[in-house]
């Protein structure tokens, strides 16, 4: 509007057209200003975004964690369906993990071989990579914290970044990290009925056999006496240790990782137990932190052995779940813990009925 009174103004100057008279005899008085708005006018219309922005802003991140959690519901759904490809080629589940000393407390010297995510990889389209690792052979050898100069065989491609591992709500799990927000169920229960329980703090590091993916495993369908729809095959874990957050050591877990064989230290790797309940560990930390300091001191302590005992996720109100069917499964935070444990568990007979999502 301004710009037309402005273009009008213009053609009377240049064609020197008279003020126009007024009633009582005099000019009209010509105006070339044009209002605009005042400070009041432009600190409401600033408030009025700012409020449509606040309502805006939690919608879109809404959105985008629904985003997230259908892609990691989708992660785990292929995970599932991959080891359920292993069991109708070879007859049975890949092992957990497979070490040649299965002892609590098995030392340096162990044989570790490929864990279940290495065997699950022909079901991810990952056959070129499965077959570069080749752990059908028994000279395959895989290292339990990559960087180390632990022995393995092609130690590259077992750090291969696979974002099929990686839920995308998980702020710490970089895209250039070889890392796993998904561990196979090793079992459920109290700690006191765990197979193994090394470490010394307080968050023990556990070891089942009860579960379908444990260590040495080689459950079949006819072994899982509860049902493959009520049993446990694969959860979210938002516990790991990253390369890029191991400040002051040079080793991280991957997700080819096999079990660590360090005496009184060892524990799995890429498999947990449903002990403490989901998203509420008896020791928590958070992972997107660095750890160790530059001189090798803890600045999260205690955080060696949570991975092994728990489930969880950095979505809102619990984890997804995969069962032995392939299906996949929201379970909710405050779920009973006696229920939590025993979906865990592949023979106990409990819950009475099953899952009840």
């Amino acid at each position: 509007m301004c710009q037309l009174v402005e273009g009008a103004n213009q053609y009377m100057r240049t064609n020197r057209v008279p003020n126009l008279p007024v009633p009582g005899g005099k000019p009209a008085a010509r105006d070339d200003r044009c209002s605009g708005l005042t400070l009041v006018e432009m600190l409401a219309v600033i408030a009025i975004i700012g409020l449509l922005v606040g309502m805006l802003l939690p919608a879109v991140q809404g959105a985008r964690e629904a985003a997230r959690r259908m892609t990691c519901g989708n992660n785990i759904r292929q995970i599932a369906l991959a080891v359920e490809q292993h069991h109708a080629t070879h007859a049975a589940f890949p092992p957990g993990a497979t070490v040649s000393d299965a002892s609590c407390t098995a030392g340096g010297g162990t044989i570790r071989q490929a864990p279940w995510t290495v065997h699950a990889l022909p079901g991810l389209e990952q056959l070129a990579l499965y077959n570069r690792l080749d752990p059908g052979s028994p000279t395959s050898r895989f290292a339990a914290l990559q960087g180390d100069g632990e022995p393995a065989t092609d130690a590259a491609a077992q750090n291969t970044v696979l974002p099929i591992f990686k839920c995308p709500s998980d702020p710490a799990a970089s895209w250039s990290e070889p890392s796993c927000n998904y561990m196979g169920v090793q079992g459920g229960g109290t700690e006191a009925e765990a197979e193994c329980r090394t470490g010394s703090a307080l968050n023990h590091r556990l070891r089942f056999a009860s579960g379908i993916l444990h260590t040495n495993s080689r459950v079949t369908a006819g072994g899982i006496r509860d049902g493959l729809s009520n049993v446990f095959l694969v959860g979210e874990s938002r516990w790991w240790s990253y390369r890029g957050t191991n400040v002051g050591w040079s080793n991280w877990f991957a997700w080819s990782s096999a079990n660590r064989t360090a005496a009184g230290a060892s524990h799995p790797l890429v498999l947990a137990a449903a002990t403490d309940p989901i998203n509420n560990p008896v020791v928590d930390y958070d992972s997107s932190k660095p750890w160790v300091d530059g001189s090798g001191g803890f600045t999260n302590t205690l955080y060696l052995g949570t991975h092994t005992r728990t489930f969880g996720s950095r979505h809102p109100g619990g984890c997804y779940m995969a069962m032995a069917d392939g299906s996949v499964h929201f379970i909710i935070e405050s779920i009973a813990i006696d229920t939590y444990r025993q979906l865990a568990n592949r023979r106990d007979g409990q819950p009475v009925g099953g899952l009840a999502p």
